[in-house]
């Protein structure tokens, strides 16, 4: 490679991470969403062969690795999948439907990109570090990684300055004469969507904040909040 066809490849990394423009940032939570959806299928697989197992000799797995499937399964489906790609529809199509240039807010339409990803990576490795995802077995003795519970953090702080960017765009960011019953339906979808997960994913963070203290506070003080995130994913956000 000559010296001019690496720089090239330099400029061209630091334009992708310093930009901010929706098309490319759709991009990359389309791509990291898809990425997570394939892996969350990977697991609900592995669970589902673990309950096989389970239901016979029980020779290649156990109950606590059938758990930690099933929150892999959750979590990558939900907060590393769905949810980012959903996001990156709405990043893209909703300043087209809007008469928007672009996103309101683009800085900070970059910043929770950028956070989620790093928050995904972290998520991803506190599931393969001892302890993983945590989920406790008959016993609640086993509890998910800080860096797990961090990294759960980030992902549901990036993907609420990201909704609240759409959000804004929808409201404040419109065409001169466009009422919000001129939009396209799919910004009154993201909109109803984007308004409810507003209302959950804080609920969702202080359950991570909660489940910290219980990791790494006093024993004597518990929230046992730890089982209520898995329920969470899997009730608000795929049963509503």
């Amino acid at each position: 490679m000559t010296t001019t066809d690496s720089d090239g490849s330099s400029t061209a990394v630091e334009e992708a991470i310093t930009s901010t423009d929706p098309v490319t940032l759709s991009k990359v939570w389309g791509m990291g969403g898809m990425t997570a959806v394939l892996v969350g299928l990977v697991a609900g697989l592995l669970v589902s062969l673990e309950r096989l197992d389970l239901e016979s000799a029980g020779i290649f797995g156990s109950g606590d690795e059938l758990f930690q499937f099933w929150s892999a399964h959750r979590v990558a489906l939900v907060l590393l999948g769905v949810l980012p790609i959903l996001v990156a529809l709405g990043t893209t199509i909703v300043p087209k439907q809007c008469g928007a240039n672009t996103l309101l807010f683009p800085r900070a339409a970059a910043f929770a990109c950028w956070t989620w990803l790093i928050g995904a990576g972290m998520t991803v490795v506190g599931f393969l570090v001892d302890g993983g995802l945590g989920t406790p077995d008959g016993g609640g003795q086993r509890q998910a990684t800080a860096l797990t519970l961090m990294g759960i953090l980030l992902v549901i702080g990036g993907l609420m300055v990201a909704t609240m960017c759409i959000l804004s765009t929808i409201f404040s960011g419109r065409a001169a004469g466009m009422g919000l019953g001129d939009i396209g339906y799919l910004s009154w979808t993201t909109l109803v969507a984007g308004t409810i997960w507003l209302g959950m994913l804080p609920v969702l963070a202080a359950n991570a904040v909660l489940a910290y203290v219980d990791l790494r506070g006093r024993p004597a003080v518990r929230f046992g909040a730890e089982d209520a995130i898995w329920e969470q994913l899997s009730w608000v956000f795929t049963h509503p």
